[in-house]
């Protein structure tokens, strides 16, 4: 490639701008095509980076007039990249899971205690805890209830059982069942 040919003239670079303009004010356009594909969180974290890798290869964008087709290209490569990036992360933490030994929810809610503990967690842990480790909800059933991704209730219900065990260990001196079975409190 030319020296010349590398650097992106001004008319061209306004051109890019224009039409990047163009993609941001379709946004609305862009999450309705992607929540009939996923979640609406999703759809906003799959529309923010399409935008972003559109800015970055804008220029390579041949005819103009196609760039909508072009957008759409971009935002299903994209969504398809989410969802091979969020299977990896599931499978490396069942990975992880399975070789970790973490105390069961049982265990930590054998005590009386813990349930009057429960008000020392934030609410959107609490939610999680109660749906999961108290009413037999799965995480996703959780997730649905709260309108929250997966994701985020895995990670809420690990903080809410972390700051219960913190919380039993301060109350009772101990986060085991054994431990909770000589419970003087």
């Amino acid at each position: 490639m030319t020296k010349a040919r590398a650097i992106v003239s001004a008319p061209e670079r306004d051109s890019s701008q224009e039409l990047l303009v163009q993609l941001a004010r379709k946004r609305a356009r862009w999450l309705a095509f992607l929540s009939r594909r996923c979640d609406s969180a999703t759809a906003e974290d799959v529309v923010q980076t399409a935008l972003g890798r559109a800015a970055a290869k804008i220029q390579t964008l041949r005819d103009p007039t196609q760039v909508d087709a072009w957008f759409f290209r971009v935002l299903r490569r994209t969504l398809a990249e989410h969802y091979a990036a969020r299977a990896r992360d599931e499978k490396r933490r069942q990975a992880l899971m399975d070789q970790v030994d973490v105390e069961a929810p049982e265990e930590v809610a054998g005590c009386g205690c813990v349930l009057g503990l429960l008000d020392r967690i934030p609410e959107s842990q609490r939610a999680v805890v109660e749906g999961v480790d108290l009413s037999d909800e799965t995480i996703r059933e959780a997730a649905e209830r709260l309108g929250i991704t997966e994701n985020n209730a895995s990670v809420r219900l690990h903080r809410a059982r972390n700051g219960l065990r913190r919380a039993l260990e301060e109350h009772c001196a101990t986060t085991s069942v054994a431990g909770c079975a000589d419970c003087a409190c």
